[in-house]
């Protein structure tokens, strides 16, 4: 419940500057083309617009990054990235490794938007390389013999 407490108190910091500056424009297609290759997953969490798939996946990395900040065990992070991954946010463990980038170059990225540049050019890079992505999670996932 904590977790859920902590996803949900991130969307304020989060949601708006998805709307602002024209980044809803520069993030439409990759929203778009994640939304379409996670259709299945993000139906089932009620997510059914790509702003939402957006906002989601920053909002749940950034708990990650609350965790590790946090000293969890490390198999607690890891089991959360996992459990992201499960739900369709198979981009999970590399966006996490971006906002450790801003993390650690505040004084470069002073603020969240300053930063959303990066994560734009993020989204844009992961949409073009989904099918990559989807076919390493599955292979992931496939028991070995």
């Amino acid at each position: 419940m904590y977790l859920v407490g902590r996803i949900q108190f991130n969307h304020s910091f989060v949601n708006h500057i998805l709307e602002e500056d024209g980044n809803d424009k520069l993030l439409e297609a990759s929203g778009k083309i994640l939304l379409d290759s996670q259709q299945i997953e993000m139906k089932r969490q009620a997510y059914e617009d790509w702003q939402s798939v957006i906002n989601e996946s920053v909002v749940r990395a950034c708990v990650v990054r609350y965790l590790i900040d946090h000293q969890s065990d490390d198999q607690v992070v890891k089991a959360e990235v996992l459990e992201q991954q499960n739900k369709g946010f198979l981009w999970t463990k590399e966006l996490v490794t971006l906002l450790g980038k801003y993390e650690s170059s505040r004084d470069r990225y002073p603020t969240f938007k300053s930063f959303y540049p990066e994560i734009i050019a993020f989204f844009n890079q992961t949409a073009g390389n989904i099918k990559e992505i989807k076919a390493a999670y599955s292979a992931k996932k496939q028991p070995e013999n």
